[in-house]
């Protein structure tokens, strides 16, 4: 008779490269990690503030933690995996019946918020201006290469994260970083899932919402030509999909109208950056076909910008689907991850 091997919720938490003890960790009651497309992925852990055994307070000054350490957290069923590497940016301590102190952070992306500038950036590509801001902020750039160059593009009195995700979505582009490298790459939705999940088995729940798109069944974006005086144009539709996540009917297909729309401050270069502009920006607004969420048993896998396969709801249900946020939380008994998700069609 075969044995079946249970496993546990385990985490592991690294203080500025050193691996936490396990007579630390046992005070620890609560880790989470909340990983987004549109902001910088964050962290929290509890940490019990009474050392019941000496009968004394315990990392109330600043004596463990403190601002600006840096912090790496891995967590897995049993064995861990690195789920977030950053800074702590606040200390929460609180004196009650359970006194403790949540200590919060941020990944390394959350650096690029602070202050604000203004620059103009000429004759350069949104890859080029990603690995400009790159240097300057000490970073390597893992980017993926963009072939329009702009005769001028303004950074207005904002962060270089506001400034550089603007630019990101405006091109179906994502931002992170790690410590030492920030990234700027093309949307994953048309990858390989990272995993499969399957309901019932480690699938708990999984809701979602079919929606009538009432906006960019055509895409037109619109700009002038200073040299020849005369408008140019370039359009996406049906058929301009950049995935279609493994199914045939897209949600501009689906719709109940037509919905087309012509964009006309999105200052593009030239007829070929009008079309891509377009394309673009159909792909967008096609994402917010099929929106859900759902939760599992703890996966690290599971990471905004990744793709899933969700299995047991249906023909129509289920498939690949785009991961827009996920949540990563543990505690004494249990390790669940939670998410959102998107698809293009059905």
């Amino acid at each position: 008779m075969t044995t079946r091997q249970i496993e546990v919720p385990n985490f592991d938490i690294y203080l500025n490269g050193s691996k936490l003890a396990n007579d630390v960790k046992k005070y620890i009651s609560y880790v989470m990690v909340k990983d987004d497309l549109d902001m910088p992925s964050s962290f929290s852990f509890r940490y019990s503030t009474v050392n019941l055994l000496k009968g004394t307070w315990q990392g109330i000054d600043l004596d463990m933690f403190a601002i600006g350490d840096r912090i790496d957290i891995y967590l897995g069923m049993d064995k861990t995996k690195e789920l977030i590497s950053g800074s702590i940016d606040s200390l929460n301590v609180t004196f009650g019946d359970e006194s403790s102190v949540e200590i919060s952070g941020f990944s390394w992306l959350h650096k690029l918020t602070f202050g604000t500038i203004t620059k103009q950036y000429t004759e350069k590509s949104d890859s080029e201006i990603a690995s400009e801001i790159a240097t300057r902020e000490n970073l390597a750039a893992e980017v993926d290469s963009t072939d329009t160059r702009y005769d001028s593009v303004i950074q207005d009195n904002q962060s270089n994260f506001q400034f550089l995700l603007e630019r990101a979505k405006r091109i179906s582009y994502e931002l992170g970083a790690t410590e030492k490298s920030l990234i700027f790459r093309q949307s994953q939705e048309n990858k390989s899932p990272v995993t499969t999940l399957k309901f019932g088995i480690n699938l708990f729940d999984f809701s979602v919402t079919v929606n009538n798109l009432n906006q960019g069944s055509s895409v037109e974006v619109r700009g002038w030509d200073i040299f020849k005086k005369e408008e140019f144009s370039g359009s996406a539709s049906e058929g301009d999909e950049d995935s279609k996540m493994g199914k045939s009917e897209s949600g501009f297909k689906l719709s109940s109208g037509k919905s087309p729309i012509v964009l006309q401050a999105s200052n593009p270069e030239d007829i070929s950056n009008a079309k891509s502009l377009a394309r673009d920006k159909y792909n967008e607004l096609l994402l917010d076909f099929i929106t859900g969420n759902g939760q599992c048993l703890g996966n690290v896998d599971i990471r905004a910008g990744k793709t899933i396969e969700v299995q047991g709801i249906g023909k129509k249900f289920s498939g690949i689907y785009y991961i827009s946020s996920a949540t990563h939380t543990l505690n004494s008994d249990s390790y669940q991850t939670q998410f959102d998700v998107k698809k293009t069609a059905i």
